[in-house]
């Protein structure tokens, strides 16, 4: 009787443990090799972008000082950074040129790491205009702002999304602010499948 409610005990607190850090299938933290396999490949991108350029994944010193830089905090329980460079088919440039999209992934050790640095991440937006984007992440940030000067208005929309132990920030150029959803959506969507 005692073995059994001891052993009852133990996968309680190791489910609450993991509840808490972030551990189990589909969302322990993705290491290096992790975040490299979860940036948007060729094949992963949504309808109407294209890779700009290959993704890059940053060493782990350049990482965790653009972590601090962005975030605004000392960046506890960094993993890896790596980025995605997108560009939209629709053309918004005279240059002929299609709107620029980014995407980047920082992954902390736990839960808790990556929620402290995304509320840092939070400033940057305060700066901007506000916007609701829904993406279904565990928490999410968005805000815009008017990109001048062109020959037509538009805006560049940022959104900055914690998945478990992930922070995915992605930035595109949009005729209307809430047109990064489906690239949002997408990007969040890939990310919890890893």
């Amino acid at each position: 009787m005692t073995v059994k409610y001891g052993i009852r005990a133990a996968a309680l607190a190791t489910v609450v443990m993991c509840g808490l850090a972030g551990c189990g299938s589909g969302s322990e933290p993705l290491s290096e090799k992790g975040v490299e396999e979860a940036l948007l490949s060729e094949e992963m991108l949504p309808d109407g972008y294209k890779l700009r350029h290959p993704p890059t994944m940053e060493d782990f010193a350049a990482g965790e000082n653009n972590c601090r830089n962005f975030s605004e905090t000392k960046c506890p329980g960094f993993v890896a950074t790596g980025v995605a460079g997108l560009e939209g088919v629709e053309v918004h440039h005279e240059s002929g040129r299609g709107s620029l999209a980014g995407v980047s992934i920082w992954s902390f050790d736990t839960a808790e790491n990556a929620e402290a640095a995304l509320k840092g991440m939070g400033s940057t937006h305060k700066q901007r205009t506000g916007l609701e984007v829904r993406t279904g992440a565990d928490q999410t940030t968005a805000s815009h702002s008017v990109l001048l000067p062109l020959p037509w208005k538009h805006y560049t929309s940022y959104v900055d999304m914690r998945i478990g132990s992930t922070i995915i920030s992605v930035t595109a150029q949009v005729k209307t602010p809430e047109d990064v959803t489906g690239l949002a959506r997408h990007v969040a969507d890939h990310i919890r499948k890893k």
